[in-house]
């Protein structure tokens, strides 16, 4: 059921950060009317999951369940009729894979089977035929790759980011030949649980945890002509967050800090493509890292996670299910 969880009239300060302008400006935006709406939660709580929309329904892989077992939940959440649709489950089950879609499918690759001594690095890539209803198993990695991320751009899949061998490697998946390859161009600064969106061409590139601390890095990758370019920082440095464009604007939503005392977030914060601007968002009504989001019709949905950091994870998941509207008075 639908119920109104908040609304706020969100005022939004601006950031403006850049490596080499040590200068900052605080103002203010057109303000966003925003409120996270509460909707149907996911059947199966779980964490360190990955999802994507395709055709108006949100799709949410594997994960942590019960606590540190690993999930091979594969589960559909349909927006416009508010309804969860259980779909068979992934071959393999995994926690920290990532998902895309393309050409009626969806993609799922890597991630971890089991937990600490028991932990398998993955590399299988497999695609759910949407219409069948049948998981295809396809080429695997090159390399095992897990909490990475990936996009669909001009007929192929990229995967960036993550841990496992040569994690500064950028593989490039040819849909139609069912190949791949390793790019020449490497990641500079390496990190895993990273966010990632696609903005046209552009791969955007947000924080993420390396040299074992979390990152305040932002990266643009372009797909066509396949060169980086750093942007400014963001405020905060956080891993296991996701990150959603909508209408000019990337929304970086959760996440975790490590420390002596690690914590989930609840922040939002929000970069605006055109001035490389840094703002606040409205916050969610709760903390959360390792969950699932995805942008439709201007709506940013945050699914699943936990409401705890690193190893509260296992005793705080969650199915949560909230959307908030990006609209512009």
């Amino acid at each position: 059921m639908i119920y109104k969880n908040m609304f706020v009239i969100l005022s939004l300060v601006v950031f403006i950060s850049c490596e080499n302008n040590e200068d900052s400006t605080v103002g203010q935006l057109q303000a966003v009317n925003g409120e996270w709406l509460q909707l149907s939660e996911m059947p199966t709580p779980r964490s360190e999951i990955d999802g994507f929309v395709y055709n108006g329904v949100i799709y949410v892989a594997g994960g942590f369940y019960d606590g540190s077992s690993t999930s091979g939940a594969f589960e559909a959440y349909h927006i416009e009729e508010d309804r969860w649709e259980i779909l068979p489950d992934m071959p393999q089950p995994a926690h920290h894979p990532a998902i895309t879609a393309a050409d009626g499918k969806i993609y799922v690759s890597g991630g971890w089977h089991g937990f600490g001594e028991d932990q398998q690095s993955l590399r299988a890539f497999w695609a759910f035929n949407i219409e069948s209803g049948e998981w295809i198993q396809k080429t695997d990695m090159p390399y095992t790759r897990g909490a990475h991320r990936k996009g669909h751009f001009d007929g192929a899949i990229y995967v960036i980011t993550g841990a496992g061998p040569e994690p500064g490697d950028i593989l490039r998946y040819d849909i139609e030949n069912d190949s791949w390859e390793i790019l020449d161009v490497k990641l500079e600064r390496t990190r895993d649980h990273a966010a990632i969106t696609l903005a046209d061409d552009n791969l955007y590139i947000f924080s993420g945890r390396g040299a074992g601390t979390e990152q305040l890095r932002v990266d643009r990758f372009n797909l066509s002509t396949y060169e980086f370019q750093r942007l400014p920082d963001i405020p905060t440095a956080r891993g296991g967050h996701t990150a959603e464009y909508a209408d000019g604007r990337i929304y970086v939503v959760g996440g975790e800090v490590g420390g002596d005392e690690p914590y989930a977030l609840n922040g939002v914060e929000v970069y605006d493509i055109d001035t490389g601007a840094w703002f606040t968002g409205q916050s969610l009504p709760y903390n959360i890292h390792g969950h699932a989001s995805a942008q439709y019709n201007g709506n940013i949905y945050t699914i699943g996670g936990a409401t705890g950091a690193f190893y509260d994870t296992f005793e705080t998941l969650t199915g949560y299910n909230y959307v908030f509207s990006t609209a512009t008075d």
